[in-house]
């Protein structure tokens, strides 16, 4: 009797023992740090940081020995400028940004073209040529008096730019209306890949909110590709809504304008 009352003892410790409770919140407690550092992890990292990064620093074209002269340019039956001109050409490595794949590329052939006007550029596509061989390159949302880093489209070699003599430009055109960042309808917050949007205009808006947005490297816009992010339905009055933007770095993107429709 008396190893039974023991026996009984013992497992009515069992029951009543306090301790695995404890080792369960304890585990709690780490399993929620756990989940809050991995948080913390995706808001703070930047997957295009490395990238725009090595960009920046291995982006040095090649200025001693250019494949193509800006003076031996000639111009070819070209649209009206409107204030657009080659000011650079080189070669570039990185990441390929022009049709949004992010391919890691070595020396293509590139050109930096400047606004000289007085008007934003909506688009403009421009070509080198010389006999067969033409180097094309797709401009989109470059303000007055920026400069935006092009890479030809078809991923053209540096070695291979180097007859092309003649230049066109084509299908410029310019906003009807200078693009602005609707600052007195909406509020954006920018993170790496995600926007959130705060309707400040103090009543709701019901048609689509629309962000379009470049790559911007030191000094200069990194890219003829625009991208855009866009918020259907609406948003009401002091509501947050958040959209992903999958190219978006904090550190390497600029906000070009916001439409609200």
């Amino acid at each position: 009797m008396k190893k039974n009352k023991k026996n009984q003892r013992v497992e009515l410790q069992k029951k009543t023992d306090p301790k695995p409770k404890l080792r369960n919140k304890k585990l709690l407690v780490a399993i929620a740090a756990i989940v809050v550092a991995a948080v913390l992890v995706i808001l703070l990292w930047d997957p295009f940081s490395d990238m725009l990064g090595t960009v920046t620093g291995d982006f040095k074209p090649e200025t001693t020995d250019p494949p193509i002269k800006i003076e031996d340019l000639k111009d070819t039956e070209s649209e009206e400028y409107k204030g657009l001109q080659v000011v650079q050409t080189g070669s570039y490595s990185g990441i390929f940004v022009e049709d949004g794949s992010n391919d890691a590329v070595n020396k293509i052939l590139m050109i930096v073209v400047k606004n000289t006007g007085t008007q934003t550029v909506q688009y403009a596509e421009i070509t080198l040529t010389d006999g067969d061989t033409v180097a094309r390159f797709t401009l989109s949302t470059l303000p007055p008096g920026e400069s935006a880093l092009l890479m030809e489209k078809n991923r053209m070699s540096y070695e291979d730019g180097g007859s092309l003599t003649q230049i066109k430009f084509s299908n410029v055109a310019l906003f009807k209306q200078e693009p602005n960042l609707s600052e007195d309808l909406v509020k954006v917050q920018a993170l790496n890949g995600i926007l959130n949007v705060t309707n400040i205009s103090g009543q709701d808006i019901t048609g689509n909110v629309v962000i379009y947005y470049k790559n911007a490297s030191s000094d200069m816009l990194y890219g003829g590709i625009t991208y855009r992010a866009t918020i259907s339905g609406g948003i009401k009055a002091g509501e947050v809504k958040q959209i992903v933007a999958s190219h978006f770095s904090k550190d390497g993107s600029r906000i070009m304008w916001i439409t609200v429709e």
